[in-house]
C-alpha cells in the first residue's frame, strides 16, 4: 500500500522574509553597480584646478590678474572668483566660462582669492591663490658676511630699507660678538637714504639669557639711535629654539622684546615660516609683528607678517655676495622714539 507524504509548506512569514532578502540583495547589487558607474564617470571626468596670479606682491592701486586652469570635467566649465571678508563672501567675478579675473589692490593686506569650477556634473573643484598687496618697500638684510657694501649702489638698485645685524648672543668679554660691520653699515645705509632697522641673532634658550642678549643689542644700537627708522628683530631660528616648549618659547621672546620696546624701539620677531605652522607657542606672541622667511613660496602659516624674506640668493649692485631680499608690508614712519 503506497505511503503518501504530506507536502511541506514554508510558513508565510518565512516566504516574505526570503522575498525581502532577495529584493534587498538585488537592490544592493544595483546600487553597487551604480556606485561603480558613478566612480568610473567621476574618474573619467575628474575636475582639477589650479590658480595663479601674475603679481604675488603688488602695490596699492595696481591691478593683478588671477588665472584659473582646470582639467577634466564634463561639458562646459564655469569659474567663480571670490574672497572672504570675515564671514562675508565677496564675489569678484560671477560664475561664467571666463577663467580669469582682475582685481585692484586698494590697501595693505593679504587676499586669498578662491576659485570654484563647476561643470554639468554634480562635482566641483576649488583652489586658492594668495596675493600680498601694499608691498610699498623692498629691502635687504646684511651682516659682516656681505663684506664692504656700496650703499649708494644699493639705493640705486631700488632698495628702500636695510635690516642690519647688530651681533649674536650676549656680551662676551672673551670674544667680541658684535657684528664687525654694523657701525659702518648703519651709517652708510642711512647716508644713502635707506630706512634702517636691525636684527640680533639669538642663542638664548632661557628668559634670563634672552634678557642679556637684549641688553647687549641695545648697547650696540644706542650710539646710532637717531639713525634707526625700522624695527629691531629678534632672530630666533635654531633647532634648539624649535625644541623649546610653548611656555619656554613665550618667555624667551618676551624677555628679549620687552627691553627693546622699553628702550623706545619697535621689536619684531624673525623666524622661519615652517616653524610657525606647527609650534603652538606663537599663538601667544601675536602682539609682536613677524618677519617671516620662506624662500620657496609665499608664507603658508596663518599668522600675519609685515616682512617677508623671500630669497637668500639675491644679487644686487653694490654687494659682491648673495644677499637676503625682503618685502615690507608696512610703513614704519619711525621705528624708534628719539630721546
Amino acid at each position: 500500500m503506497p505511503v503518501y507524504h504530506k507536502k511541506r509548506r514554508w510558513p508565510v512569514p518565512l516566504i516574505i522574509i526570503a522575498i525581502l532578502l532577495i529584493v534587498l540583495a538585488g537592490t544592493i547589487l544595483i546600487q553597487q553597480e551604480l556606485d561603480r558607474a558613478h566612480a568610473q564617470e567621476a574618474e573619467e571626468f575628474k575636475l582639477s584646478l589650479t590658480v595663479s596670479v601674475d603679481q604675488p606682491v603688488t602695490a596699492p592701486g595696481e591691478e593683478v590678474l588671477f588665472t584659473a586652469s582646470a582639467t577634466g570635467g564634463k561639458g562646459e566649465l564655469h569659474y567663480e572668483f571670490y574672497y572672504m571678508n570675515g564671514d562675508e563672501k565677496v564675489v569678484v567675478r560671477e560664475a561664467s566660462e571666463h577663467n580669469t579675473a582682475r582685481f585692484t589692490m586698494q590697501e595693505l593686506g593679504l587676499i586669498h582669492m578662491m576659485v570654484t569650477v563647476s561643470d554639468e556634473s554634480p562635482w566641483t573643484a576649488d583652489a586658492t591663490a594668495e596675493v600680498r598687496y601694499g608691498a610699498a618697500h623692498q629691502g635687504i638684510d646684511v651682516s659682516v658676511y656681505q663684506r664692504q657694501i656700496d650703499w649708494a649702489k644699493v639705493k640705486d638698485a631700488g632698495m628702500d630699507f636695510a635690516m642690519l645685524r647688530t651681533g649674536f648672543g650676549e656680551e662676551n668679554p672673551e670674544k667680541d660678538q658684535r657684528d664687525a660691520r654694523f657701525s659702518e653699515n648703519v651709517q652708510g645705509a642711512h647716508a644713502a637714504g635707506l630706512k634702517v632697522g636691525a636684527y640680533h641673532f639669538s642663542y638664548a634658550l632661557t628668559a634670563e639669557d634672552a634678557k642679556k642678549e637684549a641688553e647687549f643689542c641695545l648697547s650696540i644700537l644706542e650710539p646710532y639711535r637717531e639713525l634707526i627708522d625700522y624695527p629691531i628683530a629678534f632672530d630666533i631660528e635654531s633647532e634648539e629654539h624649535q625644541a623649546l616648549s610653548e611656555e619656554e618659547l613665550v618667555a624667551v621672546v618676551n624677555a628679549f622684546c620687552g627691553p627693546i620696546a622699553a628702550a623706545g624701539f619697535t621689536p619684531i620677531v624673525y623666524t622661519y615660516d615652517s616653524w610657525l605652522v606647527y609650534h603652538p607657542g606663537w599663538e601667544q606672541l601675536t602682539h609682536y609683528d613677524l618677519w617671516i622667511a620662506n624662500w620657496a613660496e609665499a608664507p603658508q602659516s596663518d599668522y600675519d607678517y609685515i616682512l617677508w624674506q623671500y630669497t637668500n640668493q639675491g644679487q644686487i649692485d653694490g654687494i659682491a655676495t648673495n644677499v637676503d631680499l625682503n618685502y615690507a608690508f608696512c610703513d614704519y614712519e619711525k621705528g624708534v622714539q628719539i630721546r
